[in-house]
């Protein structure tokens, strides 16, 4: 299947010194460029998903550059490649692996064709917007919709983003934990803003688990019937979404501070307006 039609950009990797360390660096480069174009590579196919503003560019940019960029055009959807050599196999193997990132804007429907390209996803949330977090069930179904008829069960990551504003944390990691059980995927959180390594595990975790579900036989489309655990009150009750799909969820309100809600910087709906009683315990905590 062709690649959606989209921008695409290749990283690359410039030296512009001549010490020794720079010479390995470049022939390691070459060597695994050569590997790969000789036919022992590998492509894997990702598409990021997610609302608005919850780092799924900064997640993109920063496992293929290893930088942290503040702000995107919030519009724009690309397609990234990066090629790594993943740790060896259980033979002790390495083969590269050149990955195929899509970028999504986060502000379309995404249609069922575009997800058939990918052989995986990652789905990203804010802990700071609960809004965000709402989304990642219907996500997780419009992915193995698209996917049903693989030989294999759809991979899916979730990955809660910017554990770094822990004061602003809205949706806790075991409800978030729990959430991913009962749909079959992997959950990771972390801050794209502190950790390259973070995020160059998730990506790597996230071919590992493409890589273990290829060996299972059978598409066995997970129906998300979540178990209620002994002892645990919030687990998920037994949801069956192929018949009850989800609908999607409107951008939430996010704010960087609670100074910012009662200062009067944000307007909030009337339905959820707060009352100075509801912010005096908030004001008591902060001061």
């Amino acid at each position: 299947m062709n690649s959606p039609p989209v921008n695409s950009k290749q990283d690359s990797v410039s030296t512009t010194t001549t010490s020794s360390s720079s010479v390995q660096r470049r022939k390691s480069s070459l060597s695994l460029g050569a590997r790969f174009n000789g036919g022992v590579g590998k492509t894997f196919k990702v598409i990021v998903l997610g609302q608005a503003s919850v780092g799924k560019t900064a997640l993109t940019v920063r496992f293929v550059t290893k930088r942290f960029i503040w702000e995107y055009d919030p519009t724009l959807e690309m397609i990234y490649k990066h090629r790594v050599l993943p740790p060896p196999d259980e033979n002790g193997q390495d083969y590269p692996v050149e990955f195929e990132i899509l970028d999504t804007a986060g502000q379309e429907e995404y249609s069922e064709e575009k997800l058939k390209w990918a052989d995986a996803f990652i789905i990203v949330y804010s802990i700071t917007d609960r809004c965000s977090f709402e989304e990642v069930m219907r996500l997780t179904f419009l992915c193995c919709r698209a996917k049903r008829n693989c030989s294999y069960e759809p991979v899916v990551l979730i990955i809660g983003n910017k554990t770094d504003l822990k004061y602003d944390r809205i949706v806790g990691r075991n409800e978030a934990q729990t959430l991913s059980e009962a749909l079959k995927c992997s959950f990771l959180e972390l801050s794209v803003r502190e950790s390259h390594e973070d995020v160059q595990k998730a990506f790597l975790t996230l071919y590992n688990d493409f890589k273990c579900r290829k060996k299972t036989p059978g598409n066995l489309s997970p129906k998300f019937l979540g178990k209620k655990r002994r002892g645990q009150s919030n687990s998920y009750p037994k949801i069956d979404l192929d018949s009850n799909p989800p609908k999607p969820r409107e951008r939430s309100i996010s704010f960087t501070g609670l100074s910012d809600l009662w200062n009067g910087n944000i307007l909030l709906p009337e339905s959820e307006v707060i009352t100075e009683e509801d912010i005096k315990p908030m004001k008591a905590i902060i001061s």
